[in-house]
């Protein structure tokens, strides 16, 4: 099993990106700050879409490579 790499949306204002290592341990890669409520998370290629529930709004993002690992 190898590192995963994955991205989670708090429901305040907060994404995550996040690497389970190969011993199950959650390593904290990035934090960025999005509008209230970022909850339903959408990867297309290098763009992130982010539902913002709390704001009735939808905000794009650029993923990283270093992030995408």
């Amino acid at each position: 099993m190898s590192n995963q790499t994955f991205l989670i949306g708090t429901g305040s204002e907060t994404i995550y990106a996040c690497r389970l290592t190969v011993n199950g341990q959650l390593e904290l890669l990035h934090e960025n700050k999005s509008g209230k409520g970022p909850s339903w998370l959408l990867d297309n290629d290098d763009l992130l879409y982010v539902v913002n529930e709390q704001e009735d709004k939808i905000e794009t993002f650029t993923i990283d490579d270093r992030i995408q690992g």
